[in-house]
């Protein structure tokens, strides 16, 4: 049996026993994002990687599903059966603070018919 070296992270010790080393991150990945891993790692720290959930999940319930919802609701309007508009209307209450975000910029009036006398 190999002795442990106090001190040593790649030799773990519990309860007697040696424990196999965990390999690190830069033995997993691929050679192309060695670099690419190593330039991140310094910055991605639990609260970096928190505030990062924060702002893409912020992102996409404020911008991406309400700007889709509009389109949809643009698209299906006048043919969507009481189902969908019930499941419609959910999503509306549901992405709410992204429809006022995004109304003051989207214009869906209907267009101007020509009138031929």
């Amino acid at each position: 049996m190999e002795e442990l070296v106090p001190g040593d992270p790649s030799k773990l010790q519990y309860g007697g026993g040696r424990v196999e080393p965990v390999p690190s991150i830069k033995a997993i990945a691929p050679r192309y994002c060695k670099t690419l891993i190593i330039a991140i790692m310094p910055i991605l720290n639990d609260t970096t990687i928190a505030l990062l959930l924060y702002v893409i999940l912020g992102g996409i319930y404020l911008f991406v599903v309400p700007l889709a919802l509009y389109f949809w609701l643009q698209k299906r309007w006048y043919v969507a059966s009481s189902f969908e508009r019930a499941f419609l209307y959910f999503l509306v209450f549901f992405f709410f603070p992204g429809m006022l975000v995004l109304a003051p910029f989207l214009n869906f009036r209907p267009k101007r018919r020509e009138i031929n006398i």
